[in-house]
């Protein structure tokens, strides 16, 4: 497991990308990655490679209402609901010969969505890989199950301190106790039912009030078994040592570079 005095190097991403790319390979999605790469040089206005990434809102129903999450905003407002399998079939009919991925979050909590599951296998059977990423208040004995029989690859498990106080300051309306036994149960039925999948990243937002947690996490989580534990920033700015980040190793300062482009305008879609 990775430790959380280390954060993602580059090597990791790489590894990680190429566990994802490299057993999905095909003629269109050997050619559609060298046109994108082409329209991104060229910083092409109307883009003629299809994205190789697609965020789709499973649900963009969530009862948190996190600090920084459009969830959390009362000023802005949407009605909620989960995506209709048709759309989503749509979607893959559209993109799915080019698409490596599909993450299943955005603003929402996907596993509202019930049906799920049967996305997940949807996905597939046209070989994409998906990952979720989840705050672990809905995860009942049946659906973890379903979850990891549907062959999940990825779930993000998003818990923030190692206390009740810490958590909720952080997870606004979750429930600490919960969220620990559903990330239990989530890797109890995986190691039952032989699975190495999904692989389960905690991830773990610093603050002033989660910071001196964060040993006592991490060696929960590797107690656990967990497969990687990696430190965030904060999306609210509530860490009063801004500089804690970088005195970790692997730490690399972002610079902006006006030469360069951003590449999620071309690889990724968001449905």
């Amino acid at each position: 497991m990775k430790t959380a005095q280390k954060l993602p190097r580059f090597g990791d991403a790489v590894r990680r990308h190429a566990r994802v790319i490299l057993p999905r390979l095909s003629v269109r999605r050997i050619l559609n990655p060298a046109g994108l790469w082409l329209d991104i040089k060229r910083r092409t206005l109307k883009v003629k490679s299809k994205p190789i990434i697609a965020k789709i809102e499973a649900s963009n129903n969530c009862t948190l209402k996190c600090l920084g999450c459009r969830s959390g905003d009362a000023a802005v407002t949407y009605p909620a609901g989960n995506i209709a399998p048709e759309v989503f079939e749509k979607t893959l009919d559209e993109l799915g010969d080019y698409l490596f991925e599909i993450i299943f979050y955005l603003w929402g909590e996907p596993t509202m969505n019930k049906n799920l599951p049967d996305l997940v296998e949807s996905a597939h059977k046209r070989n994409i890989s998906v990952s979720i990423s989840t705050n672990l208040h809905f995860l009942s004995e049946d659906y973890c199950r379903s979850l990891v029989q549907s062959g999940l690859d990825k779930m993000i498990a998003a818990l923030d301190g190692f206390s009740r106080e810490s958590y909720e300051s952080v997870r606004r309306g979750g429930d600490f106790k919960l969220a620990l036994e559903n990330l239990e149960r989530i890797v109890r039925i995986r190691k039952e039912m032989g699975s190495r999948k999904p692989v389960i990243e905690w991830q773990y937002v610093v603050t002033d009030l989660t910071i001196n947690e964060i040993e006592q996490a991490e060696k929960f989580a590797s107690g656990l078994g967990i497969d990687r534990f990696v430190l965030l920033q904060d999306w609210a700015g509530r860490l009063t040592d801004w500089r804690f980040f970088e005195k970790l190793p692997g730490f690399r300062k972002k610079l902006t570079d006006q030469k360069k482009s951003c590449y999620w305008l071309y690889a990724a879609t968001t449905i």
